[in-house]
């Protein structure tokens, strides 16, 4: 395998690695966001819970109400701009773990079979 097609495997691995992070840095954004403007939300979601952790609960409840739409958070349009954005991104990062993956294998056989 020579040299530029590792490379491109690797530029979409980090491609990937580059949108998990802008998940998480958009997630993290989000609950600050939810903290600041719902504090009656945030307040029912840091009850602990089954002996869970307060962080676990924090998401998973915050996650169920945004998904449910029932609250004003579900009508916010930074909420479901970061809903619509979440999906684009985590769509990117599979799409180019796959490009990975699949430049990897392709890669590999083309070289085995030239030996």
């Amino acid at each position: 395998m020579d040299y530029f097609t590792l490379n491109i495997a690797e530029h979409f691995f980090i491609l990937s690695s580059i949108c998990l992070l802008l998940y998480a840095w958009q997630r993290k954004q989000m609950l600050r966001h939810i903290k600041n403007h719902y504090p009656e939300l945030w307040q029912q979601a840091t009850i602990k819970r089954m002996g869970f952790t307060k962080q676990t609960v924090q998401i998973s409840f915050i996650d169920k109400v945004i998904k449910a739409g029932t609250d004003n958070v579900s009508h916010d349009d930074r909420v479901s701009n970061y809903r619509r954005n979440c999906k684009v991104v985590l769509g990117l990062a599979a799409l180019f773990c796959i490009l990975s993956v699949i430049c990897n294998l392709y890669f590999s056989f083309s070289y085995t079979s030239s030996l």
